[in-house]
């Protein structure tokens, strides 16, 4: 994988909004977080340097972020109460179109957005979270987390986690997610 500094960003030149972020290849780490922070198509922010190492490490040749709502926000308590129900929509169906089976192109999916989705007012992550985890049933693609928190969640890839709690990214394994049980025990919003 090119570690270059350079990186697909979509769209480019956007301090609001992200849609994607990454270097393609034919073998992805698609990782699904919260919503996007600073990092762009010059910068990896700690988060995204994760994630590219967590692909690299796991012999993946690209990884690609995308988020549960695309408003770039570095705390996600700073997101509005209420979503942009058209870009909503717009983030959930290029999130599908990544979910696509193709035959030139594998992606692995690791879900990644922490504590955050629950308890913050904006239902419009939990429904994004409902309707992610139903595309992901009906398209078979492997689902994965680098560990769940106390709540059940799927584990944030930042820097402070990844040393705290897994002992550093060389340390990092992808596991099975249990996406039908957490579904089941999601709130409904």
């Amino acid at each position: 994988m090119n570690e270059s500094n350079t990186y697909t960003c979509l769209p480019e030149t956007n301090p609001r909004l992200r849609l994607l972020l990454g270097q393609a290849g034919k073998n992805n780490l698609l990782c699904v977080g919260l919503n996007p922070s600073r990092a762009n198509e010059n910068h990896l922010d700690p988060t995204s340097r994760s994630i590219q190492r967590i692909a690299i490490n796991h012999g993946f040749d690209g990884w690609l972020l995308v988020n549960l709502y695309p408003l770039r926000s570095p705390h996600p308590r700073a997101l509005p109460l209420r979503a942009n129900l058209q870009l909503w929509h717009q983030n959930m169906d290029f999130i599908e179109s990544l979910l696509q089976p193709s035959e030139q192109i594998q992606n692995t999916v690791m879900l990644a957005w922490g504590n955050y989705l629950s308890g913050t007012g904006r239902t419009y992550l939990l429904r994004a979270a409902h309707k992610l985890g139903k595309m992901l049933q009906t398209c078979n693609t492997p689902v994965n987390c680098i560990g769940l928190t106390a709540a059940g969640h799927p584990i944030h890839p930042s820097p402070q986690v990844v040393n705290t709690r897994l002992g550093g990214l060389s340390k990092v394994n992808l596991q099975y997610f249990p996406l039908d049980q957490y579904l089941q025990n999601l709130p409904h919003k």
